[in-house]
C-alpha cells in the first residue's frame, strides 16, 4: 500500500510540475521573439472565463473569413488574468498596460516587438462606432493594402454586428 501511495504522491508530483502555467514573462518573451522575426505587431487580449463578451470577441477573431488577417498581422495571444492557474504577473501587466481606472474587459493592445504599447481597445465592439474605432486600430497596424483590409475588416464589423 505504501509503494502505491508513494507511486501516486511522485506521478502527481510530477504531473504538478509538467502541467505549470507559464509565466506572463515567459509567455510574452516568446510573443516578442515571434513578433519579431515575422516582423509583426502582438494583439494582446486580456479576458475572463465568466465574460460572454470576451468569448464573442476572441471567436470573432478566429472565424475562418477573418482569420487570415490576423494570422498574417499579428501575434495573436489571450491571457486570462483571473484563470486560478494564472500567475500574479498577468495582472501586474494588465494594470501596467490599463490607462487610468479604466479596467474592462476584454481588454485588447497592440503591442510592438520590444514591449511598447502602440494602441488599445477596450471591451466588446457592441455598436457601429465601437466597431468602427476597432476596425480602424487594426487596420492602423495592418501590413495589408487598402483593399485587404477592408475585405477582411468588413467580414469582421458583420459578424459582430449580428452578435450584437
Amino acid at each position: 500500500m505504501a509503494k502505491y501511495l508513494t507511486l501516486l504522491l511522485f506521478i502527481g508530483l510530477a504531473w504538478g510540475q509538467t502541467n505549470k502555467v507559464p509565466s506572463i514573462q515567459v509567455i510574452m518573451n516568446s510573443a516578442f521573439k515571434t513578433a519579431k522575426n515575422e516582423n509583426k505587431h502582438i494583439l494582446l487580449i486580456f479576458h475572463t472565463s465568466w465574460c460572454d463578451y470576451c468569448k464573442l470577441f476572441i471567436d470573432g477573431l478566429a472565424i475562418n473569413d477573418s482569420k487570415v488577417f490576423f494570422d498574417e498581422n499579428f501575434i495573436l495571444t489571450t491571457i486570462n488574468p483571473f484563470d486560478e492557474k494564472a500567475n500574479a504577473g498577468a495582472m501586474k501587466y494588465f494594470e501596467e498596460l490599463l490607462e487610468g481606472n479604466i479596467k474592462a474587459y476584454p481588454s485588447t493592445f497592440i503591442i510592438d516587438e520590444s514591449g511598447k504599447k502602440l494602441d488599445h481597445y477596450y471591451g466588446y465592439p457592441s455598436s457601429e462606432s465601437k466597431i468602427d474605432s476597432l476596425t480602424s486600430i487594426l487596420n492602423k497596424y495592418s501590413r495589408f493594402d487598402r483593399i485587404q483590409n477592408e475585405l477582411y475588416l468588413d467580414i469582421l464589423s458583420e459578424h459582430f454586428m449580428h452578435n450584437n
